[in-house]
């Protein structure tokens, strides 16, 4: 007899047995357990073990950087290849002198033997940078004070005793002027050519006055015994004789006996260049003027003014009046130094926000202007410490 035939629920999927299954398993599991714990004894509070404290978490060191490398003079300066040499006192009164090169990240002080004695003010380098000079007050067995000495920074010598003033030759190499003032007598004028500095008298003065320039033409000095504050300038012919006086302060003198001027008795006086017989000459049309200085040739004078509240290089071709200007922003400057080449104007200055000791480089070819701070690695510096761009065949002595 036929089989009935069975009909499957259309709603039982196949493998629907699946939950028996899974049943089955987890009843196997729990057996398992139930067998190891029996085995392992009864699982309590005494059989668990709680650290004391978290484990100290690994720290990855961070992957070493490498420092930037420090910047030389010459990479704060592009294009700049040569050194820069200045002198200043020290914290004890000594001489100490400095230069910086285009290779090197700081200055480097030049020793001075023989200038580690007590002095009134900085020294000064010649035109030539090889010699330096100086007035010490500090006795001497065979020298009366004040006394100068000169030489180069390894050997140095007296000059002479109780000098003034003195100042270099503004064109010759090594050439040096000096007033002394001798016990019952009066104010002389000396001369000496160079090493070993053998002294040659010029005349006896009937003023007591500062030397302030000597060149070819003569002698300047200002006379600071007047009622006027800023002196009177008083110009001497190479013999020694009255060339002519004014109540005009001398900001600097050219080789060829031109004279850039202010007036003592008029702050509001514009700069004026003069010669040396002090007749009134031209009247620069400059506004507060800050300081200025002739080119080597005498043909060009570089001029700071303060306008509004910054500072603006002003570059003057005497003969044509050309001029053309550089923005300094607002640094306080004044101009030191020319390089042989004519292409760089050295710059000294104070940093009127961050007040702070800065040398400006003005690339007078591409007229840009670099700055670089020198108050780290300097043990003493002041605005009349710089004296020039060291000439690239110059060697130390």
């Amino acid at each position: 007899m036929p089989q009935p035939i069975r009909v499957l629920d259309t709603h039982h999927r196949p493998g629907g047995s699946g939950p028996w299954i899974l049943a089955a398993v987890a009843v196997a599991v729990a057996a398992g357990i139930a067998v190891f714990l029996a085995s392992s004894g009864q699982l309590s509070e005494s059989t668990i073990t709680i650290p004391e404290s978290l484990p100290t978490p690994t720290t990855v060191p961070p992957a070493p950087t490498t420092a930037p490398a420090p910047r030389t003079l010459g990479d704060l300066i592009p294009g700049f290849q040569g050194r820069i040499r200045a002198g200043a006192l020290g914290p004890d009164a000594e001489q100490v002198a400095w230069t910086w090169s285009s290779g090197d990240v700081a200055p480097r002080e030049v020793s001075l033997p023989g200038f580690h004695l007590p002095f009134p003010e900085p020294g000064s380098w010649d035109v030539s940078l090889r010699l330096f000079a100086a007035i010490t007050n500090v006795e001497s067995a065979d020298s009366n004070l004040p006394i100068l000495y000169a030489g180069t920074p390894a050997q140095i010598q007296a000059v002479a005793d109780m000098v003034l003033s003195f100042v270099w030759h503004v064109s010759e190499p090594g050439a040096v002027a000096y007033t002394t003032n001798l016990p019952g007598s009066a104010t002389q004028l000396w001369t000496s050519p160079g090493p070993p500095f053998s002294s040659i008298h010029v005349a006896d003065l009937e003023f007591e006055a500062r030397l302030v320039a000597y060149g070819d033409w003569g002698f300047a000095l200002s006379d600071f015994s007047t009622q006027i504050d800023g002196g009177i300038l008083i110009t001497l012919d190479p013999e020694g004789q009255l060339i002519g006086s004014a109540p005009l302060e001398l900001v600097d003198a050219s080789a060829g006996g031109q004279l850039l001027v202010k007036s003592s008795i008029d702050d509001e006086a514009s700069l004026a260049l003069l010669d040396v017989t002090l007749a009134p000459g031209e009247q620069l049309d400059f506004g507060q003027v800050i300081g200025a200085l002739f080119s080597p040739s005498g043909t060009w004078a570089a001029i700071t003014t303060q306008e509004d509240d910054d500072v603006v290089l002003n570059l003057q071709q005497l003969s044509s009046l050309e001029r053309f200007t550089i923005a300094l922003g607002p640094i306080s400057a004044r101009p030191v130094a020319w390089s042989d080449d004519r292409q760089w104007l050295l710059l000294v200055g104070l940093e009127t926000t961050t007040f702070e000791n800065q040398l400006i480089f003005a690339d007078l070819t591409n007229r840009t202007v670099y700055t670089a701070p020198i108050a780290e690695g300097v043990s003493s510096f002041g605005v009349d410490s710089i004296a020039g761009i060291v000439p690239p065949t110059l060697q130390d002595a």
